[in-house]
Order: structure tokens, then sequence, then C-alpha cells
């Protein structure tokens, strides 16, 4: 097939307003590393981008926004006999539908109003699966080809998509009534879910109708995602990937939630639904040099490469050994709190190995710590190696100990975190004790922290006192995807030219003279 139809067909889609988004060539699944039908829009430019990277891209076509899918599948011959399925498709003489490579079809119309659908898989009958908001179906041309499964063939207009989603035919009355019928099932469902295990065949519908509930109430993706990863464990059986939990939270988040249901003392703020936009893309993710050779090295090693958690190792080490060497014209300084988020066997280890691997094999080893126990440690670690790299996993426990903190070593650890972010262009007084009223200053300290947590839990943890004293704001916060596809790992091993670097900023001095470690002039 040539390329340019796929492009065609679905600038032609999105002309329409109907939403696109590409697929693996020769498949129906999304292409890797993107977020599917999460991804899909109407964007012109963004469509002719896609299919110029990808020119044989299967196409996505979403459905919700108006739009409501009805595929029927081959097993739906077998269940109801050829001449009943044939009879349903003369319902749709005149209507957009498609045949499948495998002899069924998708037919197309306009949701039914005060119905609150879902997406569901044999619920209205075997081999009838219906795609709405967060689904989606393969759209002609598309060709798949699956050996394992016998298909090899195209997807093909019997008619056309030539309407917008508003001007869709409607739902016929009898498929109408049968999804008023199965929404007050799910509906009194709900009931019953507290009190018992959520079948397999059921598990989706479950989990989005508690989704749509909380959402309705102001619930945003984070807290959605929450409380379904609490009601799979718990009461799927078994329970869905957590991939396919997010990924049901984060298509309800997609909603406006209720304004009569939203608690009235919520700031206006918190009640404003905001888009995530979500991870970084890989091209701001890049500094060309010693970061990007020292990113790629942790991406070569991990067993689940993950960009953005090896930019961020990379991006920590760079700011300790610039530290108290650099600065620019307003003076400000490389004492970078670096935070990364991801998912639990995201590969968080790996930077922080590379790191130590490199500052040990330029004799650095002392300049770095593992972990933030207490505001007067961080202080003695400063004043006896005034640049210090602090590689800290699950941060989280962390914040969640200052946040709730009942001990002194945690409210002074961050009013030392605080103040000696602000003090990396000038001195630091450490705290006198009985024995030693006199401990002088920590000159330009530079403290670099790394940190690494899962995002929920992170996020959890925040306080408003954090949010608000200036903590959050001093963090460079950056968020990874969902984990990447494995490889064979190996022990992380710094290329030559990295050590080069990282040997040059070891031993470059801003100034000759014998007081440039105690007080140097960046």
């Amino acid at each position: 097939m040539a390329p340019a139809l796929l492009l065609d067909a679905a600038l032609r889609l999105a002309s329409l307003g109907y939403r696109v988004f590409p697929l693996t060539p020769g498949s129906k699944v999304p292409l890797p590393g993107s977020c599917g039908v999460h991804d899909a829009t109407t964007d012109p430019n963004k469509i002719r981008m896609w299919w110029t990277e990808h020119p044989d891209a299967n196409i996505g076509l979403a459905c919700g926004d108006g739009l409501l899918a009805l595929d029927v599948d081959p097993g739906a011959i077998a269940a109801y006999g050829a001449q009943e399925v044939a009879a349903l498709e003369l319902d749709w003489i005149d209507r957009p539908r498609s045949r499948t490579p495998r002899g069924g079809f998708h037919l197309f119309m306009r949701a039914p109003d005060g119905v609150t659908l879902r997406n569901s898989a044999g619920r209205l009958g075997a081999g009838l699966d219906l795609k709405t908001a967060g689904g989606y179906v393969v759209a002609p041309p598309s060709h798949v080809a699956d050996a394992a499964k016998g298909i090899d063939g195209a997807y093909e207009w019997v008619e056309p998509l030539e309407c917008p989603p508003e001007a869709l035919p409607e739902c016929p009355s009898w498929l109408a009534e049968r999804l008023r019928e199965i929404d007050g099932a799910q509906r009194l469902d709900i009931a019953g879910i507290n009190d018992g295990l959520i079948p397999e065949g059921r598990r989706n519908d479950a989990l989005a109708s508690i989704a749509g509930h909380l959402r309705s109430i102001g619930l945003d993706a984070p807290a959605i995602a929450a409380a379904l990863r609490e009601v799979n464990a718990q009461r799927c059986s078994p329970p869905l990937e957590i991939r396919e939990v997010h990924r049901i939270a984060a298509s309800i988040a997609r909603y406006e939630p209720r304004a009569d249901l939203a608690a009235p003392s919520e700031p206006a703020f918190l009640q404003t639904a905001h888009q995530d936009p979500g991870p970084l893309p890989d091209g701001l993710l890049s500094v060309p040099g010693f970061i990007d050779e020292l990113t790629d090295a942790s991406l070569r090693d991990a067993p689940y490469p993950n960009r953005t958690m090896a930019f961020a190792g990379a991006l920590a080490l760079q700011a300790l050994l610039a530290g108290r060497k650099v600065r620019d014209p307003g003076d400000n300084r490389t004492n970078l709190y670096v935070l990364a988020l991801a998912h639990s066997s995201a590969g968080k280890d790996i930077p922080r190995k590379m790191n130590a691997a490199v500052l040990r094999a330029v004799g650095l080893s002392g300049c770095l710590a593992q972990q933030l126990a207490s505001g007067e440690g961080v202080q003695d670690a400063l004043a006896a190696t005034p640049a210090l790299l602090v590689q800290t996993d699950e941060i989280d426990t962390l914040l969640q100990s200052i946040r709730h903190a009942r001990e002194a070593r945690f409210e002074s650890l961050m009013a030392t975190l605080l103040t000696m972010y602000s003090s990396a262009n000038s001195v630091y007084p450490m705290r006198r004790r009985a024995n030693n009223p006199d401990p002088g200053v920590i000159d330009q300290p530079c403290l670099v922290v790394f940190g690494t947590a899962i995002p929920n839990h992170y996020y959890a943890a925040l306080s408003e006192r954090m949010l608000t004293n200036g903590l959050f704001a001093r963090m460079l916060i950056l968020e990874a995807g969902p984990r990447g596809a494995g490889q064979e790992p190996s022990i992380p091993e710094p290329p030559p030219r990295v050590l080069d670097t990282a040997a040059w900023w070891a031993n470059f001095r801003p100034e000759p003279g014998n007081l440039t470690g105690e007080h140097p002039r960046p």
C-alpha cells in the first residue's frame, strides 16, 4: 500500500473532526513508546509529523466525543448465525461502516443521550464490542498481517465517514434501549463491588465506574489512579495489570468533574481540571557533550532504559563537578535539587551506580553521600566536603517524615535544605555548640541532590508547607513515562570520554593560589 494513502486517510478523518493516532505498521497496537489513544488528535501538523516518521503506520480512530463504534467480530456469526448478523448490518444501510480483514465490521453512530457508556467486550453479546471514550478502532485503509491469527488483509470502507461526529446517524432505538439496560445494571453493580470480588470480564467496567464517580467529585488522575490500584489489588480477581489501571484513570480524568458535586470548600484552583501534559519529550532531555554521553551510557547498561532517569542522574553529576567552580552573570550556582519520578522497576539505580563509578574513577568518592538523615548531618558533611552529591532513593519517605515531623532532626532538615540552597553563592554559618562557640562557616556550599521516587507516593507526601515555603520551588522535577522495553543489563561502566571529562573537572581550578579550595572565585 502506498504510504501516502494512509496519511491522506488520516488527514481526511481529522478534517472532519475525528481524532486519530498512529498504530504499529501491520498491527492493531499503538507505536512502541507512545501513549496510544491518549495521543489522538485532529492537528494536521502533528499527524503529518507522525506519518512522516512512520509512513507505513496504521490508523487508530479514537472513539468518544460523540463517536460510538460497534465492533462486530466474526465470533458473532458463530453465536447468532449468519442471517442474524446480516440483518444487523442491514440496519446500517447508508450508515457509516467498514469491513475488517477477518470478515467482521465496524458500525459508527452517535452516542445516545442520557446513557453513561463504557468500553466493553461481549457485554452486548458474544462478538459484540462497544468502543467509546478511551477506546479505538482501526480505520481503513490500514493493513494488518498476523500469521499466528491467520490475518492478512486491509480494512475497507463500505460506507465511509463523510460527516463530523455531531452529524452522525443516531444510535438505532433497539441498541439505545440495550445500552440503557446495561448502564442501569452497571450502576447497580457499583453498590455490590465494595462487598465482593470483581471477576474477570467485569474488572474494566467496574474500575471505570469507580473512576467516573471519583472524577465527578473533582479528583484528579493521580488520586483516581491511587484509589483504583487499591481496589484492583484487593477486589479484582485476578488483578489487572497496573498499566491498564493507569490507562483507565487517565482516560476518565480527561472529563470535567461535575460542578454540582465538587466540594464547595475546595479552593477554585483545585476545582479546575488541568490536562496532564505527560512526560517531557526526549528532545528536551539532551545537553550535547558530557551529559548526553553519560546519559547514553546509563541507557546502554540499564535493564529498562529510561531517558528521563538517565538524564536526571547525568545532570546531577555535572552539577557536582562544576560546583564552586562556575557561575553565571547573576551569580547563580550549580547546586541543583534534581528529583526523578518513575514507577517501580524502572531502573532508578543505574544512574546512581554510574555516577558513583565516575566519582570513584576520578578520586572524588568523598563527594558522594547516600542519604539525608538530618540537617546537622548535612551541615557536617558539607563542612568536610563543601561540594557534595547526595543520591537517595524513595525520597518520598523522607518527605513524609518531614511532613509529619515529630523529631527535631526532620524539622531541621527542611530548614537546612532551604538555607543551604540560598547560601551557595555566600557562606553558611555552622550551628553553635556548647563546646564550640565559634564553629565557623561553610564557604559557598554546593549541595546537589539526586532523588528518585514513585510519582503517586511523592505527590502524596507533599504538604501545603512544602509548596509554600520554597522547598518545592527549589526542586527540578522530571517525571518519567511508562517503563520501557527490557534489555540485557550490564555492569555500569563509564565510557573513557566521560572519565576524561570528569577528570578535567576534578582538576580544574578557577584561579591559581593556595586558597582556591577554601574560598574559590568561580
